[in-house]
């Protein structure tokens, strides 16, 4: 087994490395909601990431991938062991992960729900329009 660090990556360089990973870590410490994560989800990547701002709306732990605590690297090599030696719960957590990402955090599924919070406040606030002006 190899592990490989090979810093940021943007475009194509991105989506190759996403096509040949087998796991996504992103052990981080500072990211609210890290669009990484869904990007992971989407190639069908099992994530090992931690219970940090809303991530663990993105990745539910054991199912899609695993959660761990901050600055945890025990934890993290932990996890990650799990999944390197178990090919089948990478490939399960991968098409789970997958499939969360169609049903929840797709751009159109984000467009239909951005529209109705906008037309549920447009309505709030033509209601509260109408009260003030009575």
């Amino acid at each position: 087994q190899q592990v490989y660090y090979e810093g940021r990556k943007l475009g194509s360089e991105k989506e190759f490395a996403f096509k040949n990973a087998d796991i996504f870590a992103f052990p981080t410490y500072e990211d609210c909601f890290p669009l990484v994560l869904l990007e992971a989800m989407s190639f069908s990547k099992p994530a090992v990431t931690t219970f940090e701002g809303g991530i663990q709306d993105i990745v539910e732990d054991g199912i899609t991938g695993f959660l761990v605590t901050q600055k945890n690297a025990e934890a993290l090599s932990d996890k990650l062991e799990i999944l390197i030696k178990n090919t089948e719960l990478r490939r399960q957590m991968g098409k789970s992960g997958r499939r969360k990402y169609k049903e929840e955090f797709t751009l159109n599924i984000f467009e239909n729900e951005m529209a109705d919070i906008l037309q549920q406040v447009i309505k709030k606030n033509r209601y509260a329009a109408k009260i003030l002006h009575s």
